[in-house]
């Protein structure tokens, strides 16, 4: 596992909020939907708030532990992974455990 600089630190962590602040707004916009489907008449109001209660007790907590209670390389290899980041986005020197961890050769 790299030992990063105070440098590298600072850049993984500024990674990391920009990966979760874009994580946050895709699952937002799925919730926004919802409630498009809900004012088109689509679901009713308890399917409505249903979508809000998995959001707010499932994915807006995974993310949260992720993002925020995770090192900050293992969250980048996770948004990485799920085509929130791209490898290219991360400072090259501090790539190599992202690239490990993410599973990229």
């Amino acid at each position: 596992m790299q030992q990063f600089t105070k440098s590298q630190k600072k850049h993984l962590r500024k990674m990391v909020g920009i990966a979760y602040k874009r994580h946050m707004e895709k699952a937002m916009a799925k919730l926004q939907q919802e409630f498009k489907s809900w004012n088109e008449g689509a679901i009713n109001v308890w399917e409505l708030n249903q979508k809000i209660h998995e959001y707010h007790n499932e994915l807006s907590r995974d993310l949260y532990k992720m993002y925020v209670l995770a090192k900050p390389d293992i969250a980048l290899a996770f948004a990485i992974n799920n085509h929130i980041l791209d490898l290219d986005e991360i400072r090259e020197d501090c790539r190599s455990d992202i690239k490990r961890l993410a599973g990229i050769k």
